[in-house]
C-alpha cells in the first residue's frame, strides 16, 4: 500500500515522521483491539508501552506476531511525502487507510485548532472515533494499568493530530 500525502509547504521533519509513526500507531492499535487474539492479552499492551511510543522507536510492539507486524519507508520530495507499509493485515492496513483519509478530509476550521483541542474533537466521531474507542474498551477490559492505558490514548491523539496537521492537503492511496 502506498499513501501519498501532499502539503501546502515542504513538511518539517518532525511532521513527516509523525506521519509514519501515526500510520503506525493506528495500525497496531486497531489491530490490538479488535483481534481477540490480542485483546485478551494484557501483556501485548503493557509491552508496547515498555518498549516505547516515540518517534525513536522503529520496531513493532514486542508482543505482535512476525505475520502481522508492518514495514513502512517514508520518502519525501518536497510538498510530498509518501509511506509504503508492506506486510502485515491487509484488513487492519485498509481500515487505517479509511481513518487516515478522513483525518486528512477534515474541516479547515477543525485543522486550525490547537493540535490537542483537535485531537479530541476528530477522536470523537467517525472512523478515527470508533478506532480510539475501541482501543479504550479493549484497554478498561483488561488489566493494563491506568498510566499504560493513559500513554497509549496520549500517542493515539497525537497521531490523530498528525493526520490533520492545518498544511495537509490531501492523501491518495495506491494499493500497489
Amino acid at each position: 500500500m502506498l499513501l501519498r500525502f501532499e502539503f501546502s509547504r515542504m513538511p518539517h521533519t518532525s511532521e513527516m515522521w509523525n506521519l509514519s509513526r501515526g500510520f503506525e500507531d493506528l495500525y497496531y492499535g486497531v489491530l490490538f483491539s479488535e483481534d481477540s487474539s490480542y485483546r485478551a492479552s494484557e501483556d501485548v499492551w503493557q509491552s508496547w508501552v515498555a518498549m516505547g511510543l516515540d518517534l525513536g522507536i522503529r520496531e513493532a510492539p514486542p508482543g505482535a506476531s512476525s505475520d502481522d507486524r508492518i514495514k513502512i519507508v517514508t520518502k519525501s520530495a518536497g510538498k510530498v511525502v509518501e509511506l509504503t507499509i508492506s506486510r502485515g493485515r491487509d484488513d487492519v492496513k485498509e481500515r487505517v487507510s479509511a481513518i487516515v483519509s478522513e483525518l486528512v478530509d477534515a474541516a479547515e476550521e477543525i485543522k486550525s485548532l490547537p493540535v490537542a483541542e483537535r485531537a479530541s474533537l476528530l477522536s470523537q466521531a467517525g472512523a478515527a472515533g470508533g478506532a480510539i474507542a475501541g482501543v479504550k474498551s479493549a484497554l478498561s477490559s483488561g488489566a493494563v494499568l491506568e498510566r499504560e492505558a493513559a500513554t497509549l490514548v496520549d500517542a493515539l491523539d497525537r497521531d490523530i493530530g498528525a493526520f490533520s496537521y492545518p498544511g495537509l492537503l490531501s492523501v491518495a492511496r495506491d494499493p500497489q
